[in-house]
């Protein structure tokens, strides 16, 4: 059945002028959350409160919450995670933790497998963008060698994210998982370690514990 366009102007003003707080004749993320269903309008909020962009954000929640380092988040690592991250947020304040109790429970219902999170499970979960460096990579192909610096650069300013011009911590893990990501899918965190300090053993040439942007370089170009 259409709905006439008389209808929808209507249903539209009569949403705005309940939920738009601003009085911009816009829905906020803030303002729609009042309007979706309990369970989506938490996934929303909690998205945008954790206002998450890259593969070294993910690494350092990883690093963080997965306590006892096997590899996967527990309910319980969950439940600390989705704590704090909803502390700091000024519109989840009232959150009780009941509520944070079950938001755990459908997390894990519709993101989990055997009831617990792994790195590419925690990754869709915050909505992390696909890998950069495959994305990178596959613009690559019989490009002028200027174009490739330029992405270079901006690849290697993407995981150096305190801007230090080095890949430290989060930053060295990140790109480790993006980079084994090509040839293992479903990479897991379990890994990370060994394969970075194999990384390390033959890239890392002034064994200072970090890449640099030349030592990244030569991982791309041997990889």
């Amino acid at each position: 059945m259409e709905i006439k366009a008389d209808v929808i102007a209507k249903n539209k003003e009569k949403l705005l002028k309940k939920y738009d707080k601003g009085r911009d004749n816009k829905i906020s993320l803030e303002e729609m959350s009042l309007i979706l269903p309990t369970e989506e309008n938490f996934l929303l909020l909690f998205r945008k409160t954790a206002n998450l962009n890259s593969s070294v954000d993910l690494m350092r929640i990883w690093t963080k919450y997965d306590v006892d380092k096997n590899g996967t988040i527990s309910p319980n690592e969950l439940r600390d995670f989705i704590t704090d991250l909803l502390a700091k947020s000024k519109s989840c304040a009232k959150i009780s933790k009941a509520d944070i109790e079950s938001y755990c429970k459908s997390i894990m219902t519709y993101f989990a497998h055997d009831n617990v999170l792994s790195l590419s499970d925690m990754s869709r979960l915050l909505n992390i963008r696909g890998n950069y460096l495959q994305d990178f990579s596959s613009k690559l192909k019989d490009k002028p060698r200027q174009m490739v610096k330029n992405r270079f650069e901006k690849l290697f300013n993407y995981y150096d994210a305190n801007k230090n011009n080095y890949l430290e911590g989060a930053e060295i893990d990140a790109f480790v998982k993006d980079f084994f990501e090509f040839a293992w899918p479903d990479f897991p965190a379990t890994k990370i370690e060994e394969c970075r300090l194999k990384m390390f053993e033959h890239f890392d040439k002034d064994d200072d514990g970090r890449l640099s942007k030349e030592e990244m370089a030569l991982i791309l170009i041997n990889g």
